[in-house]
C-alpha cells in the first residue's frame, strides 16, 4: 500500500455520491421562534472511502460543510488507531503499518499472522491468532523500527466468547485515550447499553414496533433515549427497530423509518449517533437526536467513525 501524501491547501473532495449526500442533508434554517431548540452541529468524522483510483481519507466536517482529504492510498486499510490529538496515527494497511501523522507516514513490513493492532507504550502493537492445532494468539512488538515477535498465548473456547479477542492477547494493556475503527466496533457503546431487566415503558414501545421486548438497550443523545432490540452472538449486538422516546413514559416515540445496516454498532456523540455495521463498520451514517431518517448517509463501502479531536486537513 504506497501512501501519496496530500499538499496542505484545503481541497474539496469525496466522491459525488458523498457531497450529493452532504449537500442533500443540509438542515433547513429553523423559525426564529425555534432556533433556541436548534441541535448542535455534527461532530467531524473520519471516513475511508474506496474509489476506483484508490481509497480517500476524509474528514467531515459536518452536515453542511464539503468534506476534506487527508490523504490517497492504492487501498483502504484494514484498522486505524488515532492518537488523543488527532496528530497521529497508526495504521494496519495490507502488507505494512503506517504510523505518524496522517499525510506523512512511515512504514514497516506487516507480519503475515497480524490481525489486531492497538497503541501500547506509544508505538503500534500487533496481536494475530494462529487457529493450526490448539488456537493461539502470536503478538508482535516494534523493536529497532520493526516488529519482532512477543509472547503467546493458547486459547481457550471462553477467550473467543469473549468478542474482543485483544482481551486474550499476551500484551501490555492499550494505551488510553487512542481510539480506533475496529476497536471501537467491537466495544460499540450499544453492546453496553443492554438492560437485563429492561423499563417497562422501553420494552412496551420496541414490541410496540415489531421487537422482543425482553431483549432492549438503550443510549442518551441529545437528552432523549434511543431504545434498540439485542441479540446475543457472542457478545450482545444491537438491531432493528430503533425508537426515540423523549420523556421516561416514552408516550411520544419516534421510530426510525430507514433502513438500517444488518448487525448496527451505535456510538452517540452530541444530539448525532453514528450507526455502522459492528462487523466491518460498513453502511454507516448518521441520525440526529428524535428524527426518523438519515442526516447523513454515507455509500454503502465507505467506512466511519467520530473524528478524534485535534484531527483536521492538512
Amino acid at each position: 500500500m504506497v501512501l501519496r501524501p496530500i499538499l496542505p491547501a484545503r481541497t474539496i473532495l469525496l466522491s459525488c455520491c458523498i457531497m450529493q449526500t452532504v449537500c442533500s442533508s443540509k438542515p433547513e434554517a429553523p423559525e426564529p421562534e425555534q432556533a433556541a431548540q436548534a441541535p448542535s452541529p455534527m461532530p467531524p468524522l473520519f471516513v475511508f472511502q474506496p474509489t476506483p483510483n484508490g481509497c480517500r481519507w476524509q474528514v467531515v466536517p459536518s452536515l453542511t460543510e464539503d468534506p476534506e482529504l487527508l490523504a490517497m492510498t492504492e487501498a483502504c486499510p484494514e484498522d486505524i488507531q488515532w492518537s488523543p490529538d488527532g496528530k497521529t496515527a497508526f495504521v494496519l494497511g495490507t502488507d505494512r503499518i503506517w504510523t505518524g501523522p496522517p499525510n506523512a507516514h512511515t512504514a514497516m513490513s506487516r507480519p503475515s499472522n497480524a490481525q489486531h493492532m492497538r497503541a501500547v507504550n506509544g508505538e503500534p502493537a500487533l496481536c494475530g491468532i494462529d487457529h493450526q492445532g490448539t488456537p493461539q494468539a502470536r503478538t508482535w512488538r516494534v523493536e529497532n523500527q520493526r516488529f519482532v515477535a512477543g509472547p503467546t498465548k493458547k486459547l481457550s473456547d471462553v477467550d473467543f466468547m469473549m468478542g474482543d479477542i485483544w482481551m486474550s492477547c499476551p500484551l501490555p494493556e492499550a494505551d488510553p485515550g487512542w481510539t480506533g475503527l475496529q476497536q471501537g466496533l467491537q466495544n460499540s457503546p450499544s453492546s453496553g447499553g443492554v438492560f437485563d431487566d429492561a423499563p417497562a415503558a422501553l420494552a412496551k414501545v420496541v414490541d410496540a414496533h415489531g421487537g422482543v421486548a425482553d431483549t432492549v438497550g438503550a443510549l442518551t443523545v441529545g437528552g432523549q433515549k434511543l431504545v434498540y432490540n439485542v441479540v446475543l452472538g457472542d457478545t450482545w449486538h444491537a438491531t432493528g427497530p430503533l425508537v426515540w422516546c423523549r420523556d421516561a413514559s416514552c408516550g411520544n416515540a419516534v421510530p426510525f423509518e430507514d433502513e438500517l445496516p444488518r448487525q448496527p454498532a451505535l456510538f452517540p456523540r452530541g444530539d448525532y449517533v453514528l450507526v455502522a455495521q459492528d462487523f466491518d463498520g460498513k453502511g454507516a451514517g448518521i441520525i440526529r437526536a428524535g428524527e426518523a431518517n438519515w442526516a447523513l448517509k454515507l455509500p454503502a463501502d465507505a467506512r466511519a467513525m467520530w473524528a478524534p479531536e485535534g484531527l483536521e486537513a492538512r
